[in-house]
């Protein structure tokens, strides 16, 4: 999750430094292309749409394991519980007929 902050960030920062396909080719600087800096523009649009698009799915893959760790967590505990009470049970069924023995 920390690696996908950061790329959000770091795509959002080249994001603000490329100008937009509509600047001006004066304020691009010498040897710089517009039509290039609007393609690059294009795929950093693109980038940044599968980067959320990761990101959410990161979030719930992370939220279905949590979910199962918690569902795991609850059948574990019912079968010690389960398990804790047939052997009392069995400790007081002393002729295995699956009843509760007279003393």
């Amino acid at each position: 999750q920390e690696t996908h902050s950061h790329c959000q960030q770091m795509a959002g920062e080249v994001a603000v430094a490329v100008p937009s396909a509509g600047a001006e080719s004066t304020s691009l600087g010498p040897g710089v292309n517009a039509a290039g800096l609007t393609e690059v523009h294009a795929q950093l649009q693109q980038l940044s749409g599968r980067l959320a698009a990761l990101g959410t799915s990161v979030d719930e893959t992370l939220e279905r394991a949590k979910v199962g760790r918690e569902r795991a967590g609850r059948r574990a505990n019912a079968a010690r519980r389960e398990r804790e009470q047939r052997e009392l049970f069995d400790k007081y069924d002393t002729d295995g007929d699956q009843a509760l023995s007279h003393a």
